[in-house]
C-alpha cells in the first residue's frame, strides 16, 4: 500500500510539473523540491525517459509505464523509440543519418528506431548484387542469377547488353534500395531494406534507371515512366507522352531543387532530349532553353542548386533553375577530356575522371584537374558516401572476371586497389550506391 501511495504522489507530481512548469518557480522552495523530485522520480521509475544518444547512434528506449519517447539520436543513427505504456509516449527524435523511433499510441507498442548501417551497393550483369560496409575496404554478400556464366565469352555471347538481367540503376528512397534490371529483353524491379534480401516489385518493362528523393518517393525513368510513392513497394501506371523525339531513357537524376525535380535523358543515334517533372514523375515538359546534344550526356548528378549532364568529352550542360534552362560548358576548355567515369556529387564537389586524371568543381561550372595516384588509373563507375568516401571498379571493354578491380579513395586522388580476397571478381558492375541503411547479420549497425 505504501508504494502504490508513493507511485500515484509521484505520479500526481510529475502530470502537475509537466502541465504546468511555470507555476512551480512561484512555490516555496521546499515544495519547489518536492516538485522536482516528484518529476524525476516519476521519469525515473515511471516513464524510463531515453537519454540523448552519441554519435554512433541513439539510446534504447524508455522501459515500461508511462511511455516517454526514445532520446535524441546521434549523427549516425536515430533514438530508440519509447516502450509501449498505458499513456504512449512521443517518438524519439531522429538523429541527421538516423530513422525516427516510433510513437507509442494509448496503450500502443513503441517503434525500435534502430541505428544504420553505411552501405554501398554495386549492381550488375546477370542481377548481380555486391555491398559494402565498411567504405569499400571489402565487398561482401556477391550474389548472381548465374555466377559460372561469362558475358560475349562464347562468340560474343551472351549478350550482357541487351538481357532481362542486365543492371540500370539503383537508389535509396530512405528505407529501401531499388534497383532495375534490363535493357532490351524486360527486366523486373527489385528493392531490399539491406541489400542483401530482395523482393520483386514490378516485371515486364525496362528502364534507363531509377532516382529517388530519399523519403520514399522514386521514378524509374523510361518512355513509360512510373513513380512508386511508398519505397517501391507499388507503382503507378506508366505516365503519357514522356518523351516526345526519342524513345530509349539513358539515364536519370534527382535534385531537391524547388520542392524536387526528376530529369530524364533520353538518345537515338544522332537524336536526343531532356525532360524535367516537377510533380514527381506524373508528367515531364523540356527545358525551355537546352542545347542540341544535352540529351546524349548520360553522366548525370545533381544537388539542391545544380543539375549537371556531363558526356564522355567533358562537355557538359548545367541547370541552376530546376531544369528550365540549361547553359553548355566543358571541363577542360579546347579538348576531349576523354571522361570515363561517372560523376558524383560529394557534398562539397562534383567530380568525375579521365584516365589518371581527377576533375572536380564546388558548383558544376569553374572546374580543376589533378593526376591520380595510381597514374593513368581507369576509375569507372564510381560512388561517394555522405562525407565523401569514394569507391570504384576498373573502367574498361572487358574489364570483369579476373581482371576486375575495385577501389577505394579518400579523395579521389589517391586510390587504393583491393586485392580478390577483399573484394570478388565477378560479372561486370554497372552502377553503385551508397546509404545509411538496415543492417544485417553481415553488415552491422554503426
Amino acid at each position: 500500500m505504501k508504494h502504490r501511495a508513493l507511485h500515484r504522489w509521484m505520479r500526481g507530481s510529475f502530470a502537475f510539473v509537466a502541465a504546468h512548469p511555470m507555476a512551480v518557480l512561484g512555490y516555496p522552495k521546499h515544495m519547489q523540491l518536492r516538485a522536482s523530485i516528484g518529476l524525476g522520480l516519476a521519469c525515473l521509475l515511471i516513464a524510463g525517459c531515453g537519454e540523448d544518444g552519441g554519435d554512433a547512434g541513439g539510446n534504447t528506449g524508455g522501459s515500461s509505464g508511462a511511455g516517454a519517447g526514445g532520446g535524441r539520436g546521434g549523427s549516425a543513427a536515430g533514438g530508440g523509440g519509447g516502450a509501449a505504456g498505458s499513456g504512449g509516449g512521443a517518438a524519439g527524435m531522429a538523429g541527421s543519418g538516423g530513422s525516427l523511433g516510433g510513437a507509442a499510441g494509448s496503450g500502443g507498442t513503441a517503434g525500435s528506431g534502430s541505428a544504420l548501417a553505411p552501405i554501398f551497393v554495386g549492381i550488375g550483369d546477370f542481377e548481380r548484387t555486391v555491398m559494402s560496409c565498411d567504405y569499400g575496404q571489402t565487398w561482401i554478400e556477391n550474389t548472381s542469377t548465374d555466377d559460372s556464366a561469362r558475358c560475349y565469352g562464347n562468340n560474343n555471347m551472351p549478350d550482357c547488353d541487351h538481357s532481362g538481367e542486365t543492371g540500370k540503376g539503383i537508389t535509396h528512397t530512405g528505407e529501401q534500395f531499388v534497383a532495375t534490371f534490363g535493357w532490351g529483353p524486360p527486366g523486373r524491379i527489385l528493392r531490399s531494406p539491406d541489400g542483401v534480401n530482395w523482393t520483386e516489385t514490378q516485371a515486364g518493362d525496362t528502364y534507363g534507371g531509377v532516382a529517388s528523393d530519399g523519403a520514399g518517393h522514386v521514378v524509374a525513368g523510361s518512355r513509360d515512366a512510373r513513380y512508386s510513392t511508398d519505397h517501391g513497394a507499388t507503382w503507378s501506371e506508366p505516365a503519357m507522352n514522356v518523351l516526345q523525339t526519342t524513345y530509349n531513357v539513358r539515364e536519370i537524376v534527382y535534385s531537391s531543387y524547388g520542392g524536387g525535380r526528376y530529369v530524364l535523358v533520353s538518345s537515338d543515334g544522332s537524336d536526343s532530349e531532356v525532360v524535367v517533372s516537377s510533380d514527381g514523375g506524373m508528367t515531364y515538359v523540356a527545358p525551355t532553353t537546352v542545347g542540341p546534344n544535352c540529351g546524349a550526356r548520360n553522366r548525370l548528378a545533381a544537388n539542391d542548386a545544380v543539375i549537371l549532364l556531363m558526356g564522355g568529352d567533358g562537355k557538359y550542360c548545367r541547370s541552376v533553375d530546376g531544369g528550365d534552362t540549361f547553359t553548355e560548358g566543358e571541363v577542360e576548355s579546347g579538348t576531349d577530356a576523354g571522361i570515363r567515369s561517372s560523376v558524383v556529387w560529394t557534398g562539397s564537389h562534383f567530380k568525375t575522371w579521365a584516365r589518371g586524371k581527377l576533375y572536380q568543381s564546388t558548383d558544376g561550372a569553374a572546374w580543376t584537374s589533378q593526376p591520380t595516384a595510381p597514374a593513368d588509373l581507369p576509375v569507372g563507375v564510381v560512388a561517394s558516401s555522405d562525407d565523401g568516401k569514394l569507391v570504384a571498379v576498373r573502367d574498361g571493354w572487358k574489364q570483369w572476371y579476373d581482371d576486375q578491380r575495385f577501389y577505394r579513395s579518400d579523395d579521389g586522388v589517391t586510390w587504393t586497389e583491393l586485392d580478390a580476397s577483399a573484394a570478388p571478381r565477378s560479372h561486370r558492375i554497372r552502377e553503385i550506391t551508397f546509404a545509411w541503411a538496415t543492417p544485417s547479420a553481415n553488415c552491422p549497425a554503426r
